[in-house]
């Protein structure tokens, strides 16, 4: 099972027409290898229960794929959504044609220790951010429409290993010190800290004067 958790809607379409193509190239050269694979999109919307529109299915529909993904649009809870991450064999990280977009859930998919299948904007902060990070399989895309093609192959390719049950390897390796430094609560806590502290000694100098 591949997972996305999340908003989707006008977010993320160029990332997800991609992924769908992908997939109907692998269909299309490898039918019994894209018959193993099913794509989960869950919370889509930001909607209650029995509220929501898919915002996927029909960009899946337009590639003739859409019998390979399943979608539930409503939001689910923050612990819903971290069982059925645990639950999931990779995961899929779609960016957005917005540069400066990054999804939150990207932290958790990496804690995870899942594979995780990136889908960005080239030169995008999220792009930054799997690089610095590393444990993602990155595939990027450009702003210009002359790399659909390539995009697709590449797309079509991951799809493809992740049938052989061996994983996907990341492009780089996993960088846990950087994550720890940069992104673990623990460290956040003790900077924003820092930050009170150099606050109230600025503020207590002030007052002495």
């Amino acid at each position: 099972m591949l997972l996305y958790t999340g908003a989707a809607g006008p977010i993320i379409p160029r990332a997800a027409n991609l992924l769908f193509a992908g997939l109907a190239q692998l269909r299309q050269h490898n039918p019994s290898a894209a018959r193993r694979l099913r794509l989960h999109f869950i919370g889509t919307s930001y909607v209650e229960k029995g509220r929501g529109r898919p915002q996927l299915l029909p960009l899946a529909a337009s590639h003739g794929v859409e019998d390979f993904v399943d979608e539930v649009p409503h939001r689910i809870g923050q612990l819903a959504s971290l069982r059925v991450l645990d639950q999931a064999d990779a995961l899929l990280l779609l960016g957005s044609t917005d540069p400066s977009y990054s999804p939150s859930k990207t932290y958790a998919y990496w804690l995870s220790g899942k594979p995780i299948l990136q889908v960005a904007l080239r030169g995008s902060h999220l792009a930054d951010l799997s690089a610095q990070m590393g444990g993602c399989h990155e595939v990027f895309f450009n702003d210009s429409a002359s790399s659909i093609d390539t995009t697709t192959d590449e797309i079509a390719a991951a799809l493809e290993q992740l049938t052989t049950g061996g994983g996907l390897p990341p492009t780089r390796p996993r960088n846990e010190p950087w994550f720890a430094e940069h992104c673990l609560a623990e460290t956040l806590t003790r900077r924003q800290c820092a930050l009170f502290d150099l606050c109230l000694t600025a503020s207590s100098d002030r007052a002495a004067h």
